[in-house]
């Protein structure tokens, strides 16, 4: 059991993003925009028959070599149809429309892609995100696709909140301590009136965790939880994380405290134990707030 975490997001305004289609104004820059809330909207959900999917393709600014997708906010069902997709993939060659575009078939005919990983069995029921787990692969890259097929699902589109692409890492030694207090968060707008009506609004939801890592360190060296908390601030206080990598649960949250993270528990020649407080909360799920 180790816990993991991904902060830089390799999706973001330098990348030139492409979809199969866009429902305005739930277009494909929403993929990144740090709002699971805000998705993009797919006009379908991908044809069975000839395996066309619905898609989303970036280019990267230059190659790079990622270790881990996810994504966030999804309305994907289980995909219990034989012919329904979920694949991740990478290419050498670009996306659609440019010219000399890779052949993206969903099985790596046609000379491409280079790389195919389905994350057809990373989705669980009445959860909405999903998350690969570590991959290898093998050179970098600079053109990657998601593509969905999803035949039964009733909505008749596809919604996709936030798509996470980067690096997935670990620390050294950091131990999430039992005892953790989680649960979900709701957003409503309440009114109560002088007569004691109450009038209220569902907006959205999210998680909050209140976790505590015990964290062993070098005294000779800077604490890479320490290190941890500042590249996350830095970063905007947003990152992916996955408390227990035997199972694929993870979540895009929000580190809510500014300071008074670690406490010294035990301190020698060499070595010292700290434990950590971290108020992590979801970016919020829900109602899309336009604007």
């Amino acid at each position: 059991m180790a816990i993991k975490y991904a902060i830089e997001n390799y999706l973001n305004s330098d990348c030139a993003l492409y979809a199969s289609s866009e429902f305005s104004p739930y277009i494909v820059e929403n993929v990144y925009n740090g709002r699971p809330s805000k998705p993009l909207r797919f006009e379908g959900i991908g044809v069975a028959p000839g395996d066309v999917p619905e898609w989303i393709c970036a280019e990267l600014p230059y190659a790079r070599r990622p270790n881990f997708t996810a994504i966030f906010n999804h309305n994907l069902t289980t995909l219990q149809n034989s012919t329904d997709v979920l694949m991740f993939q990478a290419c050498t060659l670009g996306c659609p429309p440019a010219s000399g575009f890779c052949p993206w078939d969903l099985y790596g005919a046609s000379g491409g892609p280079d790389f195919n990983l389905s994350l057809a069995d990373r989705i669980h029921a009445d959860f909405k995100n999903l998350c690969s787990g570590e991959f290898d692969l093998g050179a970098d890259y600079q053109n990657f696709r998601w593509a969905f097929i999803d035949s039964l699902n009733t909505n008749a589109f596809l919604e996709i909140g936030e798509v996470f692409l980067g690096e997935l890492r670990s620390f050294s030694y950091a131990k999430l301590q039992p005892g953790r207090k989680d649960g979900p968060e709701f957003f409503d707008g309440t009114k109560i009136t002088t007569h004691g009506q109450i009038w209220s609004n569902y907006y959205g939801e999210a998680d909050g965790f209140k976790i505590e890592i015990i964290n062993k360190n070098s005294t000779s060296q800077i604490s890479e939880l320490r290190t941890f908390l500042k590249e996350v601030k830095r970063a905007g206080g947003k990152f992916v994380f996955i408390p227990n990598d035997l199972f694929d649960y993870c979540f895009y949250v929000y580190l809510r405290n500014m300071n008074d993270f670690g406490s010294q528990i035990v301190k020698g020649l060499d070595q010292e134990f700290y434990s950590w407080t971290l108020d992590l909360r979801t970016l919020t799920e829900g109602v899309a707030l336009l604007g």
